[in-house]
């Protein structure tokens, strides 16, 4: 069998100082300060017995509030509990090891005493978390988990007339009826879900009036500037032509947090169309949509949104709904 010297004094590791381990020198041994290494011809390796290769159990303190889609580093940690070195690996989630506050790469060697930190990347969207873990040794930390703020809203401040808020309704622009009330429209027409993104589902148009034919009564909402008042108006009138459907619908409509809908006035559903003509209201189709004004016993104000024109139309015809709010 083979023998080779042996080399006793400190040397660095890893790697394990200048010394190569080469098939001329296994069975070399060499000291590293902390245990002794073994050369098997290729490769320095801690010698068998030499060390424990369980770190005591550790973990690292939870974030929350990070900001998206950013390289998030952990605190630091001591590491206790073995002898001599053990070797430390990223797990899923964990993008890369920083030893006594260097950073390291996915893997490294630690000796007691060190200090261990990992990093991982936040997610792309708020509220939404991301974890991971490092094994040193045989042990595993304990889950790190890093949880992003909520998503910045864009309509905070003086936001430009359609800009789509973090909770996907639509600014709209301040309303016409006399007051500084910003106005906000629904993420999409009345029958459409909204799935974050997208509207997604059919429209279900409704009639101004129950869809009775011909309508003769006159409800005197017919304020061009003030949606509110006109559809709790509508909404809470009792008699042969109620429900009144399209006010009704944006009434009972609760829809991205909130249930304070209401059917644009004349005026209003005109600022709608106009964010329309840019593509940032939602799935705003072609087809006539209604208003809460009404112009005469018969007929009520709708808007042609190819056209852009607000004309009147039998109470009774069926029209497609957005719904704003203040």
């Amino acid at each position: 069998m083979q023998t080779a010297p042996y080399i006793l004094g400190t040397v660095t590791a890893p790697p394990y100082g200048a010394i190569t381990c080469d098939e001329g020198k296994a069975g070399m041994l060499q000291w590293t300060g902390t245990n002794f290494q073994a050369c098997d011809g290729t490769t320095w390796t801690v010698f068998a017995g030499a060390t424990a290769a369980s770190a005591n159990p550790f973990s690292f303190t939870n974030q929350t509030g990070v900001s998206f889609n950013k390289t998030i580093i952990s605190n630091a940690v001591p590491l206790a509990g073995f002898s001599g070195q053990v070797f430390a690996s990223c797990n899923t989630g964990c993008t890369g090891i920083y030893r006594n506050g260097s950073f390291i790469g996915m893997s490294g060697y630690f000796w007691p005493g060190d200090t261990i930190g990992i990093q991982l990347t936040s997610a792309l969207t708020g509220l939404t978390a991301t974890t991971a873990t490092v094994t040193v040794g045989t042990t595993t930390s304990g889950v790190w988990t890093v949880t992003t703020g909520p998503a910045a809203d864009a309509c905070a401040g003086t936001p430009p007339a359609g800009t789509v808020c973090a909770d996907g309704t639509i600014y709209v622009g301040v309303s016409p009826d006399g007051f500084t009330n910003r106005m906000y429209a629904a993420p999409c027409d009345i029958g459409m879900s909204w799935d974050g993104l997208f509207c997604t589902g059919g429209r279900a148009n409704q009639s101004w009036n129950n869809g009775t034919t011909p309508d003769t009564i006159l409800t005197g909402f017919n304020s061009v500037t003030t949606g509110r008042a006109n559809t709790a108006g509508l909404a809470a009138l009792n008699n042969a032509s109620s429900p009144y459907q399209a006010a009704v619908a944006c009434q009972n409509l609760t829809v991205v947090g909130h249930s304070d809908w209401y059917l644009p006035a004349r005026d209003e559903l005109i600022m709608v169309h106009a964010i329309s003509q840019n593509g940032t209201a939602n799935g705003f189709t072609t087809t006539n949509y209604w208003s809460s004004s009404e112009t005469n016993a018969g007929s009520a104000s709708h808007i042609q949104p190819s056209t852009g024109n607000v004309v009147a139309d039998n109470k009774s015809y069926s029209r497609a709904i957005r719904c704003v709010r203040r």
